[in-house]
């Protein structure tokens, strides 16, 4: 099978389990699958899949019929101009949040040392957008799922803010003498 046929089969059957966008999601696991951009997809339809780029696609196709997120199934997804890993550990970024990011951003800049803190960092794509934009900003992040905060570790050094980010694995509204808020 090639990438044109490919990316038709793919399209057919997402939307035939009715799901939304269904050629732009298949034109987006056909490039995930293959490792190739969307722009050889457009300018290579002929060019030939091997057998584990098909299997892996036809894999990735059946977990977007039974509704699986998108951003689960890829692994990540765009946050205020950042790409950040997303994992079933944590919460997909979602558009309207990155109104949030601009207010933070904005009372947070007239300050000469902005320094916040996030509690359910999940992802840390809030606390890392404002550190990226914040070049003086340190942040505390506090998460309850080790899996969670191990996601927000990794997007963290991704952004290069690992060094302003102090990240705790805490329930924090559970007192607990082992809690100790790291110092900046």
């Amino acid at each position: 099978m090639n990438i044109g046929d490919a990316l038709a089969q793919a399209a057919a059957d997402l939307a035939e389990h009715d799901v939304p966008d269904a050629r732009r999601d298949a034109a987006l696991l056909v490039s995930f699958a293959t490792g190739r951009d969307k722009a050889f997809l457009i300018a290579h339809p002929e060019s030939p899949l091997t057998p584990e780029q098909l299997s892996n696609l036809k894999s990735l196709v059946e977990r977007r019929c039974s509704r699986e997120p998108l951003q689960y199934i890829l692994g990540r997804q765009e946050f205020f101009g950042l790409e950040f890993e997303v994992t079933k550990d944590v919460l997909i970024p979602r558009p309207e949040t990155e109104i949030l990011v601009e207010k933070a951003i904005g009372f947070l800049s007239s300050r000469s040392n902005p320094q916040f803190c996030e509690i359910g960092i999940g992802s840390g794509c809030i606390s890392i957008s404002i550190l990226h934009a914040l070049k003086t900003a340190t942040a505390v992040g506090a998460e309850i799922s080790t899996a969670a905060a191990e996601v927000a570790q990794r997007n963290a050094a991704r952004h290069d803010v690992s060094d302003r980010l102090a990240m705790i694995t805490s329930n924090v509204f559970e007192p607990s003498g082992s809690t100790h808020w790291p110092s900046m």
